[in-house]
């Protein structure tokens, strides 16, 4: 019978006695040596770590040999690593061989080190937070703040910011329209192009009859809100809906007291192909025109409900003020939906990455949702994203 990986008395030749432990032995010191191994203590002294293992080794560390380390005190400056107090410091550099830089050894993070070449390697990480490779750096702001760029970033790495604006209004009485969804704006940044912090604002979902507000990332990227619903003065006038926030500009509003028209979309107004940048508002009567931007509110009717426009990156029209009539708010994929108008149970409309619209009485989701008839709309957002 052939050789086994562990031997016994089938192997060839057999093995028994002494010497078949001494051959499990040192198998097993083989795996051992090869395994990735989790410290059951870390210590250190300024940046020189300790680390303590079980079981533990016969001697000093070999080529290949992995830790998975989480640092019970961040690194200040360049650091060295041993395992067990007996057994001498190596450099514990990165995967490319260069020194490591303040926190790039951190605590709440897991770091995979490998020993080659005389050194301490660290080949992966994990946060504890965001679950990520410490490759991306991963920052959600749902409230205004200050984005700090991380330290000893390579210049040349890229940015990735995505924001919504705040979602529209809708307007008070039962013709009411609803507000329009904030826009989706997004940018890819060297790191080098940016200030060492950047001051981030979310935009508010408007009140009752207001407009939602902008977000912004500094002055590199701003996300347009959406406009207010209008009002209806009866059965016979109804309320248009707000427009939803576009690239160049926030959603019109529609248009006040016993106004039937819906408000435009927000900017650019130029047409690209088939499909206008803009969506143009209702007329009375007329649905909220699709943009690949701002989609258009929905026209007031005396008769039937008419829905907001579509969009793709901007905000969903609101949906006009309908009475006991289906009025939805225009959907969005990036943007937020537009709000529902009327009482007769309108929809908000729907987002695959933003927010919803909101439904009569009922506040636009989180981000940049146009708020239903009589509802608030939802705030704005921001990610940050490093791709070092």
């Amino acid at each position: 019978m052939a050789n086994r990986k562990l031997p016994t008395s089938l192997s060839t030749p057999p093995v028994a006695g002494p010497d078949y432990m001494d051959a499990v032995a040192s198998k097993v010191g083989m795996l051992f040596d090869a395994a990735s191994l989790k410290p059951t203590a870390v210590t250190n002294s300024g940046n020189d770590y300790t680390i303590t293992v079980d079981p533990v080794l016969d001697a000093d560390v070999v080529a290949s040999m992995s830790f998975y380390i989480d640092p019970n005190a961040s690194n200040t400056g360049p650091c060295r690593l041993r395992v067990t107090n007996s057994n001498p410091y190596y450099d514990l550099v990165k995967a490319t061989g260069e020194a490591l830089g303040p926190g790039d050894f951190a605590t709440g993070t897991a770091y995979l080190v490998v020993f080659m070449g005389g050194e301490f390697r660290i080949l992966s990480v994990a946060n504890s937070e965001t679950g990520v490779g410490a490759s991306v750096y991963y920052q959600e702001f749902l409230v205004s703040g200050t984005w700090a760029k991380p330290a000893n970033l390579d210049p040349n790495a890229i940015i990735m910011v995505e924001i919504w604006g705040g979602g529209g209004g809708g307007n008070v009485s039962s013709y009411s329209g609803g507000g329009g969804g904030g826009a989706y704006a997004f940018d890819f940044l060297r790191a080098s192009d940016l200030t060492s912090s950047v001051s981030i604002t979310i935009g508010a979902g408007g009140s009752v009859n207001a407009v939602g507000g902008n977000s912004s990332f500094g002055s590199y990227v701003t996300a347009f809100g959406g406009g207010r619903g209008g009002t209806g003065g009866g059965a016979t006038i109804v309320g248009g809906g707000g427009g939803g926030g576009g690239a160049s500009s926030a959603g019109a509003s529609a248009g006040g007291t016993n106004q039937t028209n819906g408000g435009n979309g927000g900017g650019p107004t130029i047409a690209n192909g088939l499909i206008a940048m803009q969506g143009t508002a209702g007329g009375g009567g007329a649905t909220g025109g699709v943009g690949n931007y701002g989609g258009g509110g929905g026209g007031g009717n005396a008769t039937g409900g008419t829905p907001g426009g579509d969009a793709l990156y901007g905000g969903g029209g609101g949906g006009n003020g309908g009475n006991n009539t289906v009025a939805n708010g225009g959907s969005s994929i990036y943007g937020g939906g537009g709000g529902g108008g009327g009482s007769g149970g309108a929809a908000g409309g729907t987002s695959l990455y933003g927010g919803n619209g909101g439904t009569a009485t009922v506040a636009g989701a989180v981000p940049g949702g146009g708020g239903g008839r009589n509802a608030v709309g939802g705030a704005g957002k921001c990610i940050v994203r490093v791709v070092g």
